[in-house]
């Protein structure tokens, strides 16, 4: 298969070529397989449809366009694999000559991996470690939080109709889980929200590391790729409004937007989050950061564990992808 490969702006490439009769034609068995088991035609069993049947329900094109779906998508992976190219997100493949008993002709418009000039990263993250607030629990904060926690508990008096709130003593203690008494609850509370502060404490310091480093690193970011973390963002609003109850459509009338609209308004900062996803990919390859095979499998079992229908591969690339970014943040944090 002759194919010719154009550097493109914005880090795409673009491919071009032809891949010959005999292949093409060599999809046309499974192309037909694949669309009768989705068809039904009467007096067939789905998948057991003859091609003139199929053909005169759904048309010659529509078993051509199936055939050329089925060759690209085992064409691509090996340009990849033999022209060495570090490709990511989706492509965006079209089809330029398409006939029976012809070669199907073909673009792809790919994002590769960008060049990037990292900063220096280790001084950047020297200097969010000093903006670290101190997880300290003062006593009223512990004394707040157990007045709403007796609120909470608090019984309706028939008599006179008001709220009793019970005292805080060890007999109310030992109802909350079993603590001895007011002091061991106490320990408790300040022990969680001590664990609770140093998390946003560490999750601040991690966002001012990742922002500074996405700020002075060089890279062109493929449009691709901006989108791709734009429409991460976007779905997870959608998972948030779907749980409050509302239509995501209902929600967009309420703030005035479609959802193009939004997608402009934060590709800015999908393309900042691209920045850093591959920014900090870059900084394990250059400081030779990686998990154990250990540490991954551990990791990929305790995920099926809770997902038993994902696809163990593709576990694996989130997993690994993960550790990797945490095992870069513990890197930075110790500099």
């Amino acid at each position: 298969m002759d194919v010719k490969i154009k550097k493109l702006p914005k880090s795409l490439i673009e491919i071009t070529g032809e891949i010959p009769a005999e292949k093409f034609e060599s999809a046309r068995e499974r192309a037909i397989k694949e669309l009768s088991s989705h068809v039904s035609i009467d007096g067939f069993r789905k998948g057991m449809a003859p091609e003139s049947v199929l053909e005169r329900k759904l048309g010659a094109m529509a078993i051509l366009e199936e055939m050329a779906q089925i060759s690209l998508g085992e064409a691509y992976p090996e340009i990849v694999l033999k022209n060495k190219l570090d490709v990511i997100g989706n492509p965006e493949i079209s089809i330029t000559k398409i006939a029976a008993e012809n070669p199907l002709g073909f673009k792809i418009i790919s994002a590769i991996v960008p060049g990037i000039e990292l900063p220096d990263y280790k001084t950047i993250a020297k200097e969010a470690a000093k903006k670290k607030e101190p997880a300290e629990v003062s006593d009223k904060e512990i004394d707040d939080l157990l007045l709403e926690l007796r609120k909470s508990r608090s019984i309706k008096d028939e008599k006179s109709g008001e709220q009793i709130i019970p005292e805080l003593s060890d007999e109310f203690a030992r109802t909350l889980g079993g603590f001895e008494n007011v002091s061991a609850l106490k320990d408790k509370v300040r022990e969680n929200m001590k664990m609770e502060k140093e998390y946003r404490a560490k999750e601040k310091v991690r966002l001012l590391m990742a922002d500074g480093i996405a700020l002075k690193t060089e890279a062109e970011i493929p449009e691709i790729i901006s989108l791709s973390e734009t429409g991460k963002m976007i779905s997870r609003i959608k998972d948030d409004v779907e749980k409050m109850g509302m239509k995501f459509e209902d929600y967009l009338k309420n703030i005035k937007k479609t959802e193009d609209e939004m997608v402009k308004e934060w590709l800015p900062e999908g393309e900042k989050r691209a920045k850093i996803e591959l920014a900090l990919m870059k900084i394990a390859e250059k400081e030779k950061i990686k998990p154990t095979e250990e540490e991954i499998e551990k990791e990929i079992k305790h995920v099926l564990e809770h997902y038993k229908e994902a696809k163990e591969e593709r576990v694996r690339e989130y997993v690994a992808s993960l550790l990797i970014k945490e095992k870069v943040f513990e890197f930075l944090e110790n500099q």
